[in-house]
């Protein structure tokens, strides 16, 4: 690959990432080809790694200025103060990018139409990073007093490495600060980070389940806490495996746990937390001396509706139908709507 190469490759996707900041953030970019060359120096930012692969081989890292990163994510989420691990975790960054290198490529296998492209690899992280003897030019926002600056520069094998190798660590840090130890289910942190950044104005179906383990206290009496622990986990696996990887399961606490399934309405939510019912039904938990018990769970569901303006009131709609199935008995799934 040659420097005209690389050069139009690195055009191509600065052009689609201004087009989906405007379409995605409601911000009006501009692309100012006159900062070509600009060195822009050394500084802390917002550093995300791209890999593409086929005829645009080549490693890059972008970097955003993180004033203007601060400034675009607060703009988007209404808070005035937004710091990185917000700007990672809110997802707006990673949909941008994920866009424009998908668009990219699309439009470099038309170009190309006799070559063959491989998926891109993208990874994030937060690191100082030199940048390099050019730069492709620079994005200029006009929404108010944000001022936006981008500079993608070729990265060399040795900084790539080290970047990955950051950047693996951060997302394994993050990983495991999200997952509940006993059960390996997200626990009530990612649920709250969750709950900060859900976009109440979604457009496709939502439902949200609450799932509570029955007579819990007797089982950590009846067999002792070990057991009790067992039974969390017995309930774990059968959520991780009833549901799709789209779907999320979280151990709210103790013996609570919620189900957050995106683009699903409440019928097909209920079809889920039903046959959830049904395995426990059929599998039992195996005590250490060789008894045998079974559990069941009662749930309460709801579906997002266009009334709602915070997450707490779906919260409260699935709270009243898990209190309904409490009232009506053990195993009991309650909707909106419907009962069992």
């Amino acid at each position: 690959m040659n420097h005209a190469d690389i050069q139009g490759h690195l055009e191509l996707f600065v052009h689609k990432m201004v087009d989906n900041f405007a379409n995605l953030l409601g911000i009006s970019f501009a692309y100012d080809a006159a900062h070509e060359g600009t060195k822009w120096g050394l500084f802390e930012g917002l550093s995300i790694y791209i890999n593409f692969t086929g005829t645009a081989q080549g490693s890059y890292i972008l970097n955003m200025y993180r004033e203007s990163a601060q400034k675009i994510v607060g703009h988007v989420l209404e808070e005035e103060e937004v710091s990185i691990r917000t700007i990672l975790d809110s997802g707006i960054i990673d949909e941008v990018l994920n866009t424009s290198v998908g668009e990219a490529i699309e439009d470099l296998k038309q170009n190309y139409g006799f070559l063959t492209f491989n998926p891109p690899v993208m990874n994030w992280g937060v690191t100082h990073v030199p940048v390099f003897s050019y730069a492709s030019g620079c994005i200029t926002s006009s929404f108010g007093d944000i001022s936006c600056h981008f500079s993608i520069s070729p990265v060399s094998l040795d900084i790539t490495e080290k970047l990955i190798t950051t950047m693996h660590k951060l997302k394994d840090t993050e990983r495991l600060a999200n997952i509940d130890s006993l059960t390996g289910l997200r626990n009530r942190k990612f649920y709250d980070d969750y709950v900060r950044h859900f976009n109440m104005h979604r457009a496709l179906p939502f439902s949200f389940a609450i799932i509570d383990l029955d007579d819990f206290k007797h089982i950590n009496d009846g067999f002792g806490h070990a057991t009790g622990d067992s039974a969390l986990q017995h309930l774990a696996k059968i959520l991780q495996e009833s549901t799709r990887d789209s779907d999320l399961p979280v151990r709210f606490g103790g013996d609570e746990f919620v189900l957050i399934m995106e683009n699903t309405p409440g019928t097909g939510a209920e079809i889920v937390l039903r046959r959830i019912c049904t395995t426990l039904k059929e599998r039992p938990v195996v005590h250490t001396t060789g008894e045998s018990f079974y559990l069941s769970v009662s749930c309460g569901i709801t579906e997002l509706s266009e009334e709602d303006r915070t997450f707490s009131s779906l919260f409260s709609r699935a709270d009243a139908q898990l209190y309904r199935a409490k009232m009506a008995g053990k195993g009991c799934v309650y909707r909106d709507s419907s009962s069992e």
